[in-house]
């Protein structure tokens, strides 16, 4: 979906879709919801992978940040899934 956002010019869907994460992964009380919120920026950042190199560095900022925030969660299913976001989306950047 993100990459069809900037595919079709749409940067203002691609930012309602991020703060959505944002609020998913970041300000829900429900840790189900924060875990799906983690896979889906995962899943932002391999969409991204298909874009040209300025777009993936644009967003990287919005998708490494709400990761970093969740790696301190007190819930250790959380933290390790955002370890494991954290490391496929930088390998997703890093590849880019």
């Amino acid at each position: 979906m993100a990459g069809e956002c900037i595919v079709k010019g749409n940067p203002a869907k691609l930012d309602k879709l991020f703060a959505q994460l944002e609020k998913f992964s970041l300000h829900n009380t429900n840790p189900t919801a924060r875990l799906g919120g983690l896979y889906a920026l995962a899943q932002v950042a391999v969409d991204l992978k298909k874009c040209r190199q300025e777009v993936v560095d644009e967003h990287a900022g919005r998708l490494l940040n709400p990761i970093l925030t969740s790696a301190n969660d007190t819930n250790i299913v959380l933290r390790k899934a955002a370890l494991d976001a954290l490391f496929n989306t930088i390998k997703v950047l890093r590849v880019s």
